[in-house]
Order: C-alpha cells, then sequence, then structure tokens
C-alpha cells in the first residue's frame, strides 16, 4: 500500500530525532526552523525535492499508475499522496518541536499519517 512506503520512507528520520540523548537541543533546531523564515523557507525548498523524487518512485512501481478503479493516473494522485504525506510529516516535526509535546516524533508521525488513509489507496 502506498502509504506504507511513504511511511517507511520517513523511519529513518524519525527514528533518528527520537534516539537523541538530548531531546531539548534537536527540539530547540526544531523551534528555529519553523520560527525562522529564512530557515523555513529553505526546509521546505529541500523537501518539495524530496516530496518530487518520492512521487517519481510511486510512479515508477509496478501498477503504480494505475489507480484502484482501473484508470490510469496523469501523475496527479502519486504527487497529491506523497504531498500529504509530507505535510503530515512537517505537521508532526512542528508539533513535536514544541516544549509540551509528550509524544516521539515518531508516534506523531503514525498519529498524523492515520488521517491520510483516505488518499493513499492507490495500489
Amino acid at each position: 500500500m502506498a502509504e506504507d512506503i511513504v511511511e517507511t520512507a520517513f523511519e529513518p528520520l524519525t527514528q533518528h530525532v527520537d534516539s537523541q540523548q538530548d531531546p531539548a537541543s534537536v527540539r530547540a533546531l526544531h523551534q528555529a526552523i519553523f520560527s525562522t523564515p529564512a530557515l523555513l523557507g529553505r526546509y521546505l525548498q529541500q523537501l518539495h525535492a524530496a516530496q518530487q523524487e518520492a512521487a517519481e518512485l510511486l510512479r515508477a512501481r509496478p501498477h503504480g499508475a494505475r489507480l484502484l478503479d482501473g484508470t490510469v493516473d496523469d501523475g496527479l494522485i502519486p504527487l497529491a499522496t506523497v504531498g500529504a504525506a509530507f505535510a503530515y510529516f512537517v505537521a508532526a516535526q512542528e508539533t513535536w518541536s514544541r516544549r509540551d509535546a509528550t509524544l516521539s516524533l515518531s508516534a506523531l508521525l503514525d498519529r498524523a499519517m492515520s488521517g491520510a488513509s483516505p488518499i493513499t489507496q492507490l495500489h
């Protein structure tokens, strides 16, 4: 399922953050990124490039361009699916960066991704 592929792609990032000995310093870095327009802009630019690559990988899968109803996708659905997943990832990061966040980044991403399931029904 596409959501599993996309969610798995974020595992190294979430595990890296979750395994840090000093989560306060990692939180501070995330807070700096999310509160500084230039840093956030550059970060989102890098995410956009990764998003384009991930959408291409999704389109390249066997039957990746065929939707559940049998029609051929023009590239919109993989791009939208990956875009939504990246938005959920950024939302999880921003939520995690708050001082009062009690869940791990992985748990927040899992929680956010569960909301993405209706749009990730590719086969």
